[in-house]
C-alpha cells in the first residue's frame, strides 16, 4: 500500500510525460506575416515545453523553394483553394491554419500524436482547422496600395532626402535654364536605372548599410555648410566673398564645378549617390526583388519593379518641375518690372537680383533639409 502511494506522488511530482514529446512539426509562415506573430509565439514556448520537439520552419515569402513546398502539401492533402494560407502547421494526418486553431489546438494535438515520423507528402486527405490567415502566395500580399504606400515611404526616406539635397545643389549650381533642366534630367534618370538595376539583382551585392547612414549624414552637414555660405552671397555680393578666396582655391572650386555640373559627371553622381542610399529600401522592394530572380514569377514582378523605380525618383521630378515653375513666374514678372527701364544695367542687376533670390530659396530648402538629416 505505501508503495503505491509512493508511485502515484512521484508520477504527480515529475511529468515525464510532458518533457518527452517527440512530435516532428513542419510550421510554414512569412516574414512580416500579419497573422504569424501569435503563432511563433506558440511555437516559441512549445519548444521550451516539451525540449524533444523537432519542429522545422519554413519562411515562404523570401524563399520560394519553401513556398513550393508549401503548395505541395496543400495539394497531396487536399485542402481546400479557400483554406490556404499562413501561418501553417502540419503533423501526421492534420493540418492547422491561422494562428488562432495553432495557439488553441497545436499543445493538445501534440499530446494527441503518437506518430514521431514527420508529416509526408503521400495524397491522402487530413483533417485540419482553419482560421483567420495570411495570405500564402507573396504575390498576393502585394497589392496596389501597399505597394504605392511602400514606394511612396521610401521615397521621403534619409537617403533619398539625401539625393534631393544633391540635385538642390546640382540646381544652385547650374545658371542657364536649358543646361539646368538637362542636368536634372539626367540626374533622375540616372538614379532611376541604378534602382531598376539593384531590382533586378545586378547591383544588389553593392548595398551597405553602414554606407548609407555615413552617406545621409555626411550630405546633411555638407548642404548646411553650402546653404550657409551660398545665402550669404545673397547678402556680401559673391565677389566680395570670393576676395577671402586663394587663387588657387577659386581655380579648384571653378574646375570642380564644371566636372560636377557635365553631362557624365552628374551621371555618375546619380548612380553612386542612388547606390548609396539604396540600402534601406523596404521589404516591399527586396521582395519584388526576390521575385525578379525567381523565373517563374519575372512577368509579375518586372512591371511592379517599374512602378517601385518611378515612385522612388517621383518626388525629385516634383521639386524640380515646382523650382522650373517658380523660376518661369520669376522671370515673367522680372520681365514686367523692367519694362519701362531705360537702361541695360538696371534691367540686368534687377535679372541678377532674381536670379539671387531664387539661389536663396533653393539654398533654404536645402539647410532645410539637411537640419532634417542631421537629427534622424
Amino acid at each position: 500500500m505505501c508503495l503505491i502511494v509512493f508511485l502515484l506522488l512521484v508520477s504527480a511530482l515529475v511529468p515525464a510525460a510532458a518533457a518527452t514529446e517527440n512530435d516532428c512539426i513542419y510550421y510554414f509562415h512569412g516574414a512580416d506575416c500579419d497573422h504569424c506573430a501569435p503563432a511563433e509565439a506558440q511555437i516559441k514556448e512549445l519548444q521550451i515545453k516539451y525540449p524533444e520537439l523537432n519542429i522545422q520552419k519554413y519562411e515562404v515569402y523570401q524563399n520560394f523553394k519553401n513556398a513550393r513546398l508549401l503548395q505541395q502539401y496543400f495539394d497531396a492533402h487536399a485542402i481546400p483553394e479557400k483554406a490556404q494560407g499562413i501561418p501553417a502547421v502540419f503533423l501526421p494526418g492534420s493540418y492547422l491554419v491561422g494562428s488562432t486553431p495553432i495557439v488553441n489546438l497545436l499543445d493538445g494535438r501534440i499530446k494527441e500524436n503518437i506518430d514521431p515520423s514527420c508529416p509526408e507528402l503521400d495524397p491522402a486527405p487530413w483533417v485540419g482547422v482553419v482560421g483567420e490567415k495570411a495570405a500564402h502566395d507573396v504575390l498576393k500580399t502585394l497589392t496596389f496600395v501597399g505597394v504605392t504606400s511602400s514606394a511612396v515611404s521610401d521615397s521621403f526616406n534619409p537617403g533619398m532626402l539625401a539625393l534631393l539635397l544633391i540635385l538642390l545643389s546640382l540646381i544652385a549650381l547650374i545658371k542657364d535654364e536649358v543646361t539646368m533642366i538637362k542636368r536634372t534630367v539626367s540626374f533622375i534618370l540616372a538614379s532611376f536605372f541604378t534602382y531598376l538595376l539593384i531590382g533586378v539583382g545586378i547591383l544588389a551585392r553593392f548595398t551597405e548599410p553602414t554606407a548609407y547612414v555615413i552617406f545621409y549624414k555626411v550630405i546633411g552637414i555638407a548642404a548646411l555648410v553650402v546653404g550657409i555660405i551660398r545665402t550669404r552671397t545673397f547678402i556680401q555680393t559673391w565677389q566680395i566673398w570670393r576676395e577671402n578666396v586663394t587663387g588657387k582655391t577659386e581655380k579648384w572650386l571653378v574646375n570642380s564645378r564644371k566636372y560636377f555640373i557635365s553631362v557624365w559627371g552628374v551621371v555618375l553622381l546619380g548612380f553612386f549617390s542612388s547606390l548609396l542610399t539604396s540600402a534601406r529600401l523596404s521589404k516591399v522592394f527586396f521582395i519584388i526583388q526576390s521575385l525578379l530572380v525567381e523565373g517563374e514569377f519575372r512577368a509579375a514582378a518586372v512591371p511592379l519593379m517599374l512602378y517601385y523605380s518611378v515612385l522612388l525618383v517621383l518626388p525629385l521630378i516634383v521639386i524640380v518641375s515646382l523650382l522650373h515653375l517658380m523660376r518661369e513666374r520669376q522671370k515673367d514678372f522680372a520681365a514686367k518690372r523692367t519694362e519701362n527701364f531705360s537702361s541695360d544695367v538696371q534691367r540686368a542687376k534687377w535679372k541678377r537680383h532674381n536670379h539671387l533670390i531664387f539661389q536663396v530659396v533653393v539654398n533654404s530648402l536645402m539647410m532645410i533639409v539637411g537640419l532634417v538629416l542631421l537629427f534622424v
